[in-house]
């Protein structure tokens, strides 16, 4: 059982007993054990019975306290129950099981350390001529204990070694090359397994209707609803009590259809199964449902493809494969099989290429010689990625809102007013001895009255009519809840490509490089000379394939080869021969005709085509991509490599490369073009050994080819959207994983960096002992200035001085940085983070990881972060954000709160429109409805004191008529059309609101007290004559309090439904206009001449027809008016920016400055810091991080760029570092290094790691 949210009190013996679960991981969580006592299991039912079965309502809120009052705490080898505490702070109860096991299953509990990977080469060991897997002789009996537990759907078992509960994991070191040699496993060896890792289901249970129903029915506010009805039925106050029934059964039985709904929507979306074939034994395969695959089953994929449901490496054939359902990007993608050479341990993230993921769709299939794709499972059920996204949906990370917490705060308050007042009716009454039972039903009435049962409903109409408002505008919400926090975003996180860009590329040109020089670009690159190896490149690298006839891929690809104006064929398995060898595809010019058989042709007339042999497809990581290739009729392979130009340079020769590189590069990219590189070389060996040639082998010594540059234009709403949220004072921030150059011009043109803004950019070196690591700041002025060759200098430590051109006033400057970078800030130099997120605008060549880890940073200084993203890469991002706007409609979407159907940054000021407008339509309900308690509250505590109440027919037209109906036509009133620069508050307990609340009680007590005074004074007025055996309660004073009280409830409406900047005015709410234009007739009606049934049905004391009487109506209403007129006139001074100031002003007199927000106090502190923080150098460009992350790829590779200079060269090299510091030094240029630690006393501006 997984239960509610908790903390654990750390006392003592809790830091003793607790232990980490899943250490140094992402979801690092502490754990207790729990052992049954049996003693206070006993006291605890005797406190059950005694309670009425109360005390067994408190445990099924508090679950952690329950498992307290019934068991000992205990060390975790001894524990039958366990407490989880997540790295959310949330608390999970569980039970600890135990089941019998074969010895083979308990062997794997003593190798959970090391995992299956371990066991599986070795306990499975393969007999090649049978191909069965042989299981080793058990030494365990069969009797043996294994304890185990579930945690957020995954199995943890007892590892006596470590004495921990760890998590089952499977190929954890394997190497590559077992993939290659095992057949698969064999019946009972798959049963075992089976036993182990359970079936292969993400399974999403569908909870009974009745246990939903029960499960929200037993929250507190329904409880006290139920609470209320009761008193109100046994008070005979049946009609409003009936009323509130049906309501809540609406509301109830309209969230549990809505919970059961969206957990059938998400099953049938998710959870799938189907037939699929599996070894047992050598080349014995066996159709089972794919519920029973396990890990270590070797599979076959379907030539006409199939929905994965396991996660599987291919170590056969090749895959077209649809990832939509994982990344959001519905680009087919290549699958290759994973490479026997491969000595390194197996990898999803670094064979990602070679995995067939759980929930991507294969759409075709490419066999090779033993006519079979064949793919080894890895993982199964919830361990599969698609798992991991199930969970995180099922057990998404909780977003604190403060309003809700300050609900509860000023629930706590008006409980306390309830208590006073309980406390001075059981007094009062008991004085004037009345009946114990009518002493208690009057006291808990006002219970009821102070805390009013209807406060949920009315809290969430706002929310409602908003998420109806957003369907219109085609952005659709899974998480109502949402909607309000989305009205504080002051920070929105964009991807880049798909979301501030077109997502299609247009093919701008390319750039030819010959005898070392750039060539003028040729924007249509078919026009080259042919034979060229530049068109060849276009040609053959790519990942393109036909899938029923039409050419499909990546989007960057299929405009390349278009350029090339190509035919790509894909032959059948009897025209592989005319290449003598095996390949997969063909390409060939427009003007070469098919050949059916290669050898009616003579060989000098052979026509020209090129067959694909070999595929390594494009890794992140890598930054690049490559083939092997030969052309038909050759004696050699060519291998042809595409990639970023930094990559790309560091591969090829030297003496390929062509002079003045960074600065073309530099050219096209600052222009935001997306550059890549392209190059080749000549592979003289055989087919055999192509196949076995490993990818570094054959990326490196490249011939460089020339420049590839792609047009990605902005989409027209971008720079409108950026200029609404810079004018509403809401931070726009890229991250994207392309690259800095191309995401600073971007962010140039659609003036997320102003014209005249500084761009600083942070390049971090990691430690290569015996140096240490370090950090640099750069100024970019490169994106301004006439572009000139850097040759990468030493870093100098000059005076800390300001740079006329550095122009940082008043922070008006941003930070830009690499996801290269940001790894490094985070292991080595965390405490500056806080900085760099918040003055950084551009964080380029980010992973899926980096950019949830920069939603979260932004969110730990406190900032409310919005993530907007095409749902490539972004799902990460969209989880962690507040508020994640997904522009895609595929499958990851659905863990997305928000996704907008129209696939533009537009949505995003409408999304914070309408939030806002939620989020002060909530602040309104609330204190509309705060305010009728406290009004209706005081109203009954004036009559108390003479012996009468309200009557049944006035609260019913108070409560029903009035208040129900205004509260549900309050939130009808829609968004203001315009982004104001200024906020709404999130904070209930502020001074304002607070203030706004107290003030309005204070009138309206003043008021219902004149008139209870003001009517004793008339020559007709008879006092209450106090029954305490009848429910008699007509008379003046209770006419007089009623009347002035029904007027002030519709006052507080009006005075709490706020416009301009946030909603329009009211009369743009017909609703609530005609609303209100009832209420108020209908009052005015009764205040001067009701029908006799009215006058009967409320009670009401029928006043005199003379003139004082009329005199006397004539005042009421004026009381009334001036009410209403002091009351709207306090809250607009209350409300309004001068008492907000004054509110500011006395608050930094008492306390001095303090920001409210972390984040405010880092931009006071770098405004304080002007010219010290950031230490800018200017010994290096915007070429130089280009040039780094150069030399991190061929680190990482094995492939240093090569340095082929002589002793002139390192003199020249030498002469020109002299002259750019004589340079620098003139221009009076700050160069400073800064490393690991804060500085120190003589440190100056060198900072030791």
């Amino acid at each position: 059982v997984e239960n509610g949210v908790g903390s654990i009190r750390h006392d003592a013996e809790d830091i003793e007993l607790a232990e980490i679960l899943n250490q140094g991981q992402d979801d690092e969580s502490r754990i207790l054990g729990y052992r049954r006592n049996p003693a206070k299991i006993v006291l605890v039912y005797i406190g059950y019975v005694t309670s009425a079965f109360l005390l067994r309502l408190l445990f099924h809120w508090l679950p952690e306290l329950h498992v307290r009052c019934t068991h000992d705490r205990c060390s975790l080898d001894l524990a039958d129950k366990v407490v989880v505490k997540d790295q959310y702070g949330q608390l999970f109860v569980h039970d600890v099981q135990m089941m019998t096991k074969s010895g083979a299953r308990v062997r794997l509990l003593r190798r959970s350390r090391a995992g299956l990977n371990q066991c599986l080469p070795d306990e499975h060991a393969t007999d090649e001529t049978t191909g069965s897997a042989t299981p080793l002789l058990d030494p365990f009996s069969e009797d043996s204990l294994t304890r185990y537990f579930f945690h957020k759907k995954l199995k943890y078992v007892w590892n006596s070694d470590q004495q921990l509960f760890v998590k089952i994991e499977v190929f954890v070191d394997t190497p590559c090359s077992f993939f290659h040699h095992t057949a698969g496993l064999t019946e009972s060896d798959a049963a075992r397994h089976r036993v182990r890792f359970g079936e292969n289901r993400v399974n999403i249970p569908l909870t009974p209707i009745p246990k939903l129903f029960a499960v929200k029915a037993l929250h507190p506010f329904y409880l006290f609803q139920l609470f209320s009805v009761i008193l109100w039925f046994n008070d005979e106050y049946e009609m409003y009590a009936s009323c509130i029934v049906v309501i809540s059964l609406l509301s109830l039985s309209l969230s549990v259809f809505e919970t059961a709904r969206n957990e059938r929507n998400l099953r049938k979306t998710l959870v799938s199964s189907n037939e699929i074939c599996v070894a047992r034994g050598l080349d014995n395969y066996v159709s089972i449902n794919s519920d029973l695959l396990v890990p270590g089953d070797v599979i076959e994929i379907p030539k006409g493809g199939c929905v994965m449901q396991c996660d599987a490496v291919l170590v056969s054939g090749n895959c077209i494969v649809n990832e939509s359902m994982l990344t959001g990007e519905s680009v087919p993608v290549l699958k290759t099989p994973l490479s026997a050479a491969e000595s390194g341990p197996i990898s999803t993230r670094d064979h990602n290429k070679n995995v067939l993921f759980c929930g991507t769709h294969v759409i075709q299939t490419r066999f090779v010689e033993s006519g079979r794709v064949r793919a080894v499972v890895l993982r199964t059920g919830f361990a599969t990625a698609k798992g991991e996204m199930v969970r995180s949906i099922l057990f998404p990370k909780p977003i604190e809102f403060k309003f809700n917490k300050d609900i509860v705060h000023y629930l706590i308050v008006l409980s306390l007013f309830a208590l006073a007042g309980f406390i001075y009716t059981i007094v009062l009454m008991l004085h004037r001895d009345y009946p114990v039972g009518k002493i208690m039903l009057r006291a808990l009435d006002l219970i009821t009255i102070i805390v009013p049962p209807a406060l949920p409903a009315a809290m969430t109409v706002g929310i409602v009519f908003a998420q109806t408002r957003l369907r219109k505008a085609n952005i659709f919400c899974i998480a109502p809840n949402t909607i309000n926090i989305s009205g504080g975003l002051n920070a929105v996180c964009f991807d880049k490509t798909g979301t501030l860009t077109e997502d299609g590329l247009d093919l701008w040109g390319v750039v030819p490089v010959e005898e070392r020089r750039f060539q003028s670009p040729n924007p249509e690159p078919h026009s080259l000379p042919s034979p060229s190896p530049l068109l060849e490149a276009m040609a053959v690298c790519h990942t393109l394939t036909r899938i029923r006839g039409e050419l499909s891929g990546d989007p960057l690809d299929l405009k390349m080869f278009q350029g090339t104006r190509w035919v790509l064929e894909e032959p059948e398995q009897d025209d592989y021969r005319k290449f003598d060898q095996l390949v997969s595809t063909v390409v060939r010019p427009p003007g070469s005709e098919p050949v059916d058989n290669i050898d009616s042709i003579d060989p000098d007339r052979l026509p020209y085509q090129l067959g694909i042999i070999r595929q390594f497809p494009f890794s992140s990581s890598l930054q690049r991509m490559s083939v092997v290739a030969r052309r038909l009729g050759a004696d050699h392979f060519t291998a042809y490599v595409k990639g970023s130009p930094e990559m790309v340079q560091a591969l090829s020769r030297p003496d390929s490369l062509p002079d003045r590189f960074s600065e073309q590069l530099l050219h096209y990219t600052r222009q935001g073009y997306r550059v890549l590189a392209l190059a080749y070389k000549p592979l003289r060996v055989s087919y055999l050994k192509v196949q076995k040639l490993a990818r570094e082998s054959v990326e490196r010594d490249l011939i460089f080819l020339g420049l590839l540059v792609m047009e990605n234009r902005l989409k027209p709403q971008t720079t409108l959207v950026i200029h609404q949220l810079l004018n509403a004072s809401i931070r726009p921030v890229m991250v994207t994983g392309d690259n800095i150059l191309t995401a600073l011009s971007v962010a140039r043109d659609c003036d997320m960096i102003g014209d005249r803004d500084a761009v600083i950019l942070v390049q971090a070196t990691p430690a290569q002992p015996p140096f240490q690591a370090q950090l640099d700041f750069h100024y970019a002025g490169d994106l301004q200035r006439k572009v000139h060759e850097v040759v990468p200098e030493h870093a100098y430590s000059l005076p800390n001085t300001r740079d006329p051109e550095i122009d940082i006033k008043e922070g008006n400057y941003h930070l830009a940085m690499t996801g290269r970078s940001w790894e490094i800030v985070r292991n080595h130099f965390p405490h500056l983070i806080p900085k760099l997120v918040v003055k950084g605008t551009v964080f380029a060549r980010f992973s899926p990881d980096q950019k949830a880890q920069l939603v979260e940073s932004l969110q730990q200084v406190g900032y409310t972060v919005g993530m907007c993203g095409d749902g490539a890469n972004d799902c990460g991002a969209l989880k962690a954000a507040h508020a994640g706007i997904s522009l895609s409609e595929a499958e990851a979407s659905v863990a997305s709160p928000f996704t907008s159907k129209e696939q533009n940054i537009s949505c995003v000021p409408t999304l914070i429109r309408e939030g806002r407008c939620a989020i002060v339509t909530s602040f309104g309900t609330f204190k509309f409805m705060a305010g009728y308690s406290i009004t209706q509250f005081v109203s009954c505590l004036i009559l108390y004191y003479i012996g009468a109440n309200l009557t049944d027919g006035q609260f019913l037209y108070i409560d029903l008529f009035i208040i129900t109906t205004l509260s549900i036509t309050f939130g009808y009133t829609k968004a203001y059309p315009q982004l104001s620069k200024e906020a709404p508050s999130l904070r209930l307990m502020s001074t304002v609101t607070i203030a706004s609340i107290c003030l309005q009680s204070l009138l309206n007590i003043a008021f219902q007290t004149l008139a209870f005074l003001y009517v004793q004074t008339q020559d007709w007025f008879f006092p209450f004559h106090m029954d305490i055996t009848a429910d008699e309660y007509a008379s003046y004073e209770n006419t007089a309090v009623y009347l002035v009280s029904s007027f002030q409830y519709i006052t507080l409406a009006v005075a709490f439904s706020k416009s301009q900047p946030y909603r329009l005015t009211i009369p743009s709410n017909r609703l609530f206009l005609v609303n209100l234009l009832l209420v108020i007739g209908a009052s005015i009606y009764v205040t001067i001449k009701p029908f006799p049934w009215l006058l009967n049905f409320l009670e009401l004391v029928k006043m005199p027809m003379d003139s004082p009487s009329l005199q006397f109506t004539s005042l009421v209403l004026g009381i009334v008016l001036m009410n209403f007129l002091l009351s709207n006139i306090a809250e607009e001074l209350v409300d309004g920016t001068a008492f907000r100031l004054f509110i500011r002003g006395l608050r930094r007199r008492l306390r001095g400055r303090q920001a409210r927000k972390e984040y405010e106090r880092i931009r006071d502190e770098l405004v304080q810091d002007e010219g010290a923080w950031p230490p800018i150098s200017r010994s290096a460009s915007l070429e130089d991080v280009a040039q780094q992350d150069l030399i991190k790829f061929a680190d990482e590779h094995q492939q240093q760029p090569r340095q082929h200079q002589g002793a002139d060269d390192e003199d020249d090299v030498q002469h020109r570092d002299e002259d750019e510091q004589t340079r620098r030094e003139q221009s009076n240029v700050t160069s400073i290094s800064v490393t690991g630690r804060p500085p120190a006393a003589g440190d100056g501006h060198q900072i030791t790691a």
